[in-house]
């Protein structure tokens, strides 16, 4: 019976963790007790209560769970109280957050109500449809894995024409000591967080257009001292004037003069 959480699909991955996340922080400490389910353990299951003994547990043949697909996880209670002791409505609590992140809760069904239960809500997860996309779920789990591997190639940083051209502009006005290293960093940025780069380059251009007040400025020293860290110019907006700077920051002049050229 596997728990790892990286056995999952990436999109109830993502979802476990957060579940995991938004209940420690109302103080219900659950653990993972099952992600994954091969065909043989999901036959044992589904004769369990029929052709073996015990009670019945599931209606779903291999592969009708979700489990199957990779896109189910079952929880428990990892509080030292019992795993699946539910005497204050703890599996309720725990099923209320997950609905609220959009997982379908095995408790709010009508038929073999399984509140330790959740997977992706929608069509598009029902295991007939990724039966008919994908035929078995090897083949779907491999076309996943598959996908995230070409993702994070694609995702590599790679200094490209656009890079080049910004740090140029910077470099027009402020010294560069490290020129590869900065176009590596914004290459590594522009992966990482697209909108911040972008806005990086918007300061460039700003602060072309201040080049003749940051040429008369008598900041101007602290502006030659800036090498390849120019991510400090993304700061929260100074209040007070220029000339009260006593013991700010350097990237508090430079806002201030970015202010001054938006005016």
């Amino acid at each position: 019976m596997a728990r790892d959480l990286n056995l999952l699909h990436p999109s109830i991955k993502q979802k476990a963790e957060e579940l995991i996340a938004a209940c420690a922080k109302k103080g219900l400490k659950i653990g993972i007790a099952e992600t994954w389910r091969s065909q043989t353990e999901q036959d044992t299951l589904y004769a369990q209560g029929r052709t073996k003994p015990g009670s019945i547990v599931t209606n779903a043949k291999y592969p009708q769970s979700q489990h199957c697909w990779g896109t189910a996880f079952d929880f428990y209670r990892n509080d030292g109280k019992g795993a699946y002791v539910d005497t204050d409505g703890f599996f309720t609590k725990v099923g209320k957050i997950g609905q609220e992140i959009g997982l379908e809760w095995g408790g709010a069904w009508t038929s073999l109500v399984d509140k330790p239960h959740f997977q992706l809500a929608g069509n598009e997860w029902n295991w007939k449809t990724l039966q008919t996309k994908h035929v078995t779920p090897e083949r779907f789990k491999t076309a996943w894995i598959g996908y995230q591997a070409e993702q994070k190639e694609a995702s590599k940083p790679v200094i490209t024409k656009d890079i080049t051209d910004l740090v140029d502009k910077i470099a027009k006005i402020i010294t560069i000591n490290d020129r590869k290293g900065l176009e590596q960093s914004y290459a590594e940025l522009r992966c990482d967080n697209p909108k911040y780069y972008n806005s990086m380059t918007g300061m460039a251009e700003k602060l072309l257009a201040l080049d003749k007040i940051l040429s008369t400025h008598p900041a101007l020293s602290l502006i030659d001292r800036i090498t390849s860290n120019i991510s400090i110019m993304d700061v929260p907006t100074a209040s007070a004037a220029l000339a009260a700077r006593d013991n700010k920051p350097d990237w508090w002049v430079i806002k201030k003069l970015l202010d001054s050229a938006n005016k």
